[in-house]
């Protein structure tokens, strides 16, 4: 991962170059000095489209954050993922990556989504594309080269099968382990800011392959939402549906009726509840 290449700034104004700190906010007043230590960073090759999609999601993100790639000293203010590698540096970004397939290659329990992965290709290979995909998107440079074109042709093309619901789920089962167990180093924001990336993206990928998120992906795993068809290991389960209301979830039935045997219409909704 040491060959990714850096982004040549071509402005001469550094106060808005891309990658360097700003020494003013956009009202002029100063920003915290940045110190000599801090890692390079540049934009990669998703960087740029990563932000503009992120920023559908939070409008209230300013043009000059938008192009910091350092994370603000300040823990009171917000930390963005295009400035997780000014954070956390290459090894970790690549730990977390590394917990995430080792997770999924030793799941025994819903072995679908590792056997998806190994018709894919090799263990290795998963690790280095996705950490140079985490890297280019989080500030470290040119890692990812062919950017969003080639993570939208992957999935398409290669990971079709768990680009779904039940795929997105257990994905993020795995990724929420691998960063409980992952060094974060010890600015208390980049938790939130891993999980709001991963939200985000996920709505992304949700939109491309028509699948719903919602609790279902980002809470945690329950096996018993999800039905094991004929193809579960195949595709994966689907999910449960209410054979009352038609609406996914297990139907929970109460047994409180009125004295002739009908549901009392008052409490319809206590009786009826899908997750």
């Amino acid at each position: 991962m040491g060959t990714c290449q850096q982004g040549n700034g071509a402005s001469p104004n550094t106060g808005d170059k891309v990658g360097v700190p700003r020494t003013s906010d956009e009202h002029g007043e100063p920003t915290p000095k940045i110190t000599q230590r801090q890692l390079k960073c540049s934009m990669g090759y998703s960087t740029a489209p990563a932000i503009a999609h992120f920023r559908q999601f939070h409008p209230e993100i300013t043009d000059a954050d938008a192009r910091c790639l350092h994370a603000d000293p300040d823990e009171s203010k917000p930390l963005y993922f295009w400035q997780l590698y000014s954070v956390l540096g290459e090894a970790r970004i690549i730990k977390i990556v590394h917990n995430l397939y080792t997770q999924i290659a030793e799941d025994d329990e819903e072995v679908w989504l590792r056997q998806v992965f190994e018709r894919i290709s090799d263990w290795d290979h998963h690790i280095a594309t996705q950490a140079a995909f985490w890297l280019d998107a989080t500030g470290r440079g040119r890692c990812y080269h062919g950017g969003e074109y080639r993570l939208e042709f992957h999935h398409q093309h290669n990971a079709r099968e768990i680009m779904t619901q039940v795929g997105a789920a257990r994905w993020m089962h795995h990724m929420r382990h691998a960063l409980d167990k992952s060094d974060l180093g010890s600015d208390p924001r980049v938790r939130a800011t891993i999980d709001e990336f991963l939200r985000v993206r996920m709505e992304k990928y949700a939109a491309q392959h028509s699948f719903e998120t919602g609790d279902r992906v980002y809470k945690t795993w329950h096996a018993d939402e999800w039905v094991r068809t004929s193809s579960w290991r195949v595709s994966g389960p689907e999910p449960k549906f209410c054979p009352v209301t038609g609406q996914v979830g297990e139907c929970k039935i109460s047994n409180q009726s009125t004295s002739s045997g009908t549901s009392n219409a008052s409490s319809s909704e206590e009786r009826l509840s899908t997750p």
